[in-house]
């Protein structure tokens, strides 16, 4: 791909705007421009769909990567690239998972998902040099474990099943359709899939703009589709055949009206030639898509499922689900982010960095506790 050139990946919101020297991209997401570099990006975005954490896309090796943000970025952006290279330091990750990594740490920066003063967790060494933290076995044990079920109480565990996980994208449409007042669930659906399933998102750029939100995600001028009913004479557009008052047709929100029979054919003949999602009005130019609530009305029952299920594989590839360091099963993430709980094994991780749960610390404090411990580990069976 040459220097100028655009191409648009799985992941949506994901946009490759060229390829430099020395294997590196440049990648505008969620209004940010990303330099990732890397060996063979190509392979690594052959798919964005989750994959093992040592294997990419077809079974190969997961390839070493770096991000780097401009340094007038957004703080946030900084802190967030910053956080994923310490974690990449650690262990590979599948460029996808990187990109959905980074989007969770936007959305859930580590600094607000802790109570705790940050004046009791930073700095560890400034004042306390002489603290010899072997006493951490005084803590009370009783207190600390009902601290633990306290904090369990509040991850919602999953156990990876696909109703759970359909039960889940659910819940996040059914959040952004009550905030927005909108009664089509579908609708709601599309605009929250072109947030990249993040409900908060489409909220806020709903009650900003809504006009432009609904249209950027393919669901016209209006609020839901219009099924059989009385109208005017009307010409449908594809077999010009004029329809007397009362006729019959259906027209999606941006007011095409075509009669049953041509949207039948011509959305049999869509489903074979275009990804699901994809498709749109019949009527040429227009961008407004077919979502299942007009497969529902024609009783296409097959295509109807196709699109759910292809709905929920986007809810699956989206930040909004992760897959279990234990089991491999993808998660849902729970309303307390970034902690997650896994019913099938019954692990309980950070969403972050995949590690055990930590809360109330961050990834870095935890990292900096553990490597703490370590050393004064080893220092303490040294001098014995």
């Amino acid at each position: 791909m040459g220097q100028g050139a655009q191409r648009r990946l799985a992941l949506e919101g994901v946009v490759v705007q060229g390829k430099g020297d020395e294997d590196q991209w440049r990648v505008q997401f969620q209004d940010l421009v990303l330099n990732i570099y890397g060996q063979d990006l190509e392979t690594a975005a052959a798919t964005l769909a989750p994959c093992s954490s040592t294997t990419g896309p077809a079974g190969h090796p997961v390839p070493e990567l770096f991000l780097e943000v401009s340094d007038d970025a957004d703080p946030r952006a900084c802190s967030a690239v910053s956080e994923i290279n310490a974690i990449l330091g650690e262990r590979p990750l599948p460029l996808g998972e990187v990109l959905r990594l980074f989007r969770r740490l936007l959305a859930n920066p580590e600094g607000e998902r802790t109570s705790v003063d940050d004046s009791e967790h930073s700095d560890f060494g400034s004042e306390n040099d002489d603290v010899d933290f072997l006493q951490v076995e005084d803590v009370d044990v009783e207190e600390e474990a009902e601290r633990l079920q306290v904090q369990e109480a509040f991850v919602m565990p999953s156990s990876g099943c696909d109703e759970e996980l359909e039960a889940a994208m659910d819940r996040i449409v059914d959040a952004f359709a009550d905030g927005s007042g909108i009664t089509s669930l579908e609708l709601a659906a599309q605009i929250v899939r072109h947030c990249a399933w993040d409900d908060a998102e489409a909220l806020r750029r709903w009650h900003s703009g809504a006009a432009e939100l609904r249209e950027e995600a393919g669901g016209g001028v209006e609020l839901s589709v219009k099924g059989p009913g009385k109208v005017a004479a009307w010409r449908c557009g594809i077999c010009f055949e004029d329809f007397p008052d009362p006729s019959v047709g259906i027209s999606l929100t941006c007011g095409h009206r075509f009669c049953i029979p041509c949207w039948r054919q011509t959305l049999k003949t869509m489903v074979r030639e275009r990804k699901i999602l994809e498709i749109t009005c019949a009527q040429p130019e227009c961008n407004v898509i077919v979502n299942k609530e007009t497969y529902d009305l024609l009783d296409m029952k097959a295509a109807a499922a196709s699109y759910r299920r292809a709905m929920l594989q986007s809810f699956l590839e989206s930040s909004s689900v992760v897959q279990c360091p234990g089991c491999s099963r993808r998660v849902p993430l729970g309303p307390i982010r970034p902690d997650v709980g896994c019913r099938h094994c019954g692990r309980r991780f950070c969403s972050l960095c995949f590690g055990g749960f930590h809360s109330p610390l961050n990834c870095a404090e935890h990292r900096m506790w553990t490597k703490m411990m370590e050393e004064t580990k080893k220092s303490t069976l040294t001098k014995r």
